[in-house]
């Protein structure tokens, strides 16, 4: 037994070892490595004891030979002329082409998904629309980042839902009543400074997390078209106005298609539940 787990030790040994690219440099340097692209001018690869850590990219005329893992070969021989070890620029470098960075501007602009709620838990005195004709949530946001993770800015949102209730009204005696229609509409304006976290990135997708504090303004409004005849002065026009102090927190991602162009997605409470919408980096 013992026999077999060395013999089996010494296979995935044997077999991890060949599963591995040599990179030997023209200073005489090798590295076990795998090797990912080579263009005209770099090598991009990774280093084979950190396989799942950054990509490194090395200037290709530093190379002398690349042994890969089938057993084949990749000879630069120009590289012998041009350089020798003496004159070799050390320009390696790790692959920090990350999405965003510090200094980058970023815009939002979302459309935001709400609770059906509304007025009833601001108002709860007011009539409630019934038949709900125009609602939405839209906002946009703007964020500088003043180091690679942290990045302040501001946001805004503005919220409207509207629509309409039947309301009756009956003479002294409880007979002959009156139907007609009340239009109430109820709108929504927060405004926050906030920080986000860059908890994780690569160089398409930005993971993040925010927390923000402002001022919270609503707006409601009923007006009843026609007026009525028996009640001319009932709800013919009323509004109201609250402004409170908000807080949110939210966890977002930005998914880049390009290097300044991408889609953007947030979590959050305290604002929109939900919100989908784009992000452009300046």
């Amino acid at each position: 037994m013992k026999i077999f787990i060395i013999v089996l030790f010494c296979f995935s040994f044997i077999n991890s070892t060949h599963a591995q690219d040599k990179i030997m440099f023209i200073d005489g340097t090798e590295i076990l490595s795998k090797v990912i692209e080579i263009n005209n001018t770099e090598i991009k690869y990774k280093n084979f004891a950190d396989i799942s850590g950054p990509t490194i990219i090395t200037l290709k005329k530093n190379i002398f030979i690349i042994k890969y893992e089938n057993g084949t070969k990749e000879v630069f021989t120009e590289n012998l002329i041009k350089d020798s070890p003496k004159n070799i620029q050390v320009e390696t470098k790790l692959n920090t082409n990350y999405c965003i960075k510090k200094g980058n501007k970023i815009i939002d602009a979302f459309y935001g998904i709400t609770f059906n709620s509304g007025p009833l838990f601001v108002f709860n005195n007011w009539p409630i629309p019934s038949n709900i004709t125009n609602k939405y949530c839209i906002g946009g946001a703007f964020e500088y980042l003043v180091n690679d993770k942290i990045g302040i800015g501001a946001e805004i949102t503005y919220r409207v839902k509207s629509g309409s209730v039947d309301d009756y009204r009956y003479d002294s005696l409880h007979y002959n009543p009156e139907i007609f229609k009340i239009d109430i509409k109820y709108e929504k304006l927060r405004t926050f400074a906030k920080i986000n976290v860059h908890f994780y990135k690569t160089n398409k997708v930005d993971f993040y997390s925010n927390f923000g504090l402002g001022l919270v303004f609503e707006r409601i409004e009923i007006n009843q078209e026609p007026p009525s005849i028996n009640y001319p002065n009932y709800y013919q026009y009323s509004n109201a106005n609250r402004t409170t102090f908000g807080i949110k927190a939210g966890l977002g991602l930005r998914v880049y298609l390009s290097d300044v162009f991408g889609l953007h997605a947030e979590l959050s409470i305290g604002g929109p539940i939900a919100r989908i919408g784009f992000c452009y980096k300046l």
